[in-house]
């Protein structure tokens, strides 16, 4: 965690030497918040933990975490329902308390932990760079003596250690003319400098706002034991059944029968399994038939709305005639770690069979690519867990 600035540079033909940055073309300023990390995912990861601050000696995995006569502590925003805690308190001689202070666990979830953090789409600098690319704006001759004096200033009041969301910024003006060519000029010459000095590898920063420093700094500074809701619920359902991939085709057609007894049977199966552990067959199911498990008679009941809450993510009616769907799936499986090497070839052989069929597949007319010619990108491929 670390402190952040926000330096935005504007490129008007409104300066003082017609054509040179003046101090006017700097807007300087920081709001109190602090830079997280700099990443190019869209949700907060465990993987992030440790960049955010937290000490992963207390993100233990579930085979580590004992409950056994425990206090817990419950934080906002859990996929844990009230009836699991339940389960829980009768099978552990565990209890729930209002202190934090004085629990033993405290249970969070990472949906608690993006409500604290802002995402931005940009990627903030080193104080490091951010030198380097003002002194080469000084060597270029691109300011002016009070823009010069502006960025002296503004050296010396960042912390050395700070994150600065460094900014280029192009005012409008009407007219196209010598002032004008030339500030455009300066704006490319200084946007080429960080691009070919890679100063950003990534796409988007994770911001703490000043409100939440302090709901942020009790979670870093605790000492009690911190665990991720998901990995209390694995606790509970490790003695449920676990679904093998093996049964994945028979489920969905009990799903996609025409008998409501039979899809809401079904819908009772996958909302009472280990649902870590079948989480390649629950997603898959949940995800491509979620019209068809809508239409069931306990759809309501407090264990199926349970399960829906946990796979939120992966609800909608989703068809298969976009690429985005099958996309979508294989992405939300990767951010929760569960991409395994079933859920990749049972999705490929879904694309394939469906949108590719008649395009490129057995009932094209020109063109034929074989099931085996589909290729993973590069990026998914070492996130891909083997089955067990």
């Amino acid at each position: 965690m670390k402190p952040r600035y926000i330096i935005d540079v504007s490129f008007s033909q409104d300066d003082e030497d017609r054509g040179s940055l003046s101090k006017d073309a700097f807007n300087f300023s920081t709001k109190g918040d602090y830079w997280l990390l700099s990443t190019n995912n869209y949700q907060v990861k465990k993987e992030h933990f440790k960049a955010l601050g937290f000490n992963n000696l207390n993100l233990k995995s579930n085979s580590n975490l004992s409950v056994q006569d425990k206090t817990l502590f419950r934080y906002p925003k859990l996929d844990l329902p009230r009836q699991k805690v339940d389960l829980l308190k009768e099978k552990y001689n565990c209890k729930v308390i209002r202190d934090s202070s004085k629990a033993d666990i405290h249970i969070i979830s990472l949906k608690f932990i993006e409500s604290l953090i802002t995402q931005e789409w940009r990627s903030s600098i080193t104080f490091n760079d951010t030198f380097k690319i003002l002194k080469f704006m000084k060597e270029s001759g691109f300011l002016s003596q009070s823009g010069l004096e502006k960025v002296k200033s503004m050296i010396a009041d960042i912390p050395r250690d700070a994150m600065i969301s460094f900014n280029l910024r192009y005012i409008p003006h009407s007219g196209y003319n010598n002032i004008w060519i030339k500030m455009d000029a300066i704006r490319n010459k200084v946007s080429d400098f960080i691009e070919n000095n890679k100063f950003r590898t990534e796409s988007r920063d994770f911001i703490l706002e000043s409100a939440n420093v302090s709901n942020f700094n009790k979670l870093l500074q605790t000492k009690a034991q911190i665990v991720i809701d998901t990995e209390v619920c694995d606790i509970i359902d490790k003695d449920l059944a676990v679904l093998d991939v093996s049964e994945y085709d028979s489920i969905q057609s009990m799903i996609r029968s025409s008998d409501i007894e039979n899809r809401s049977l079904a819908l009772e199966m996958i909302s009472n399994c280990n649902i870590s552990k079948s989480y390649d067959v629950v997603s898959g199911l949940f995800y491509w038939n979620y019209d068809w498990l809508k239409s069931t008679n306990n759809w309501n009941t407090i264990n199926v709305k349970a399960f829906r809450k946990r796979m939120k993510p992966y609800a909608g009616s989703y068809g298969t005639s976009i690429i985005s769907a099958f996309n979508n799936y294989l992405n939300l499986l990767e951010r929760d770690n569960m991409l395994t090497q079933y859920a990749v070839d049972k999705t490929k052989k879904l694309l394939y069979d469906t949108l590719l069929n008649t395009l490129i597949g057995k009932s094209a007319d020109v063109f034929s690519i074989s099931l085996d010619d589909l290729k993973i990108k590069d990026r998914l491929k070492d996130k891909i867990l083997p089955n067990d």
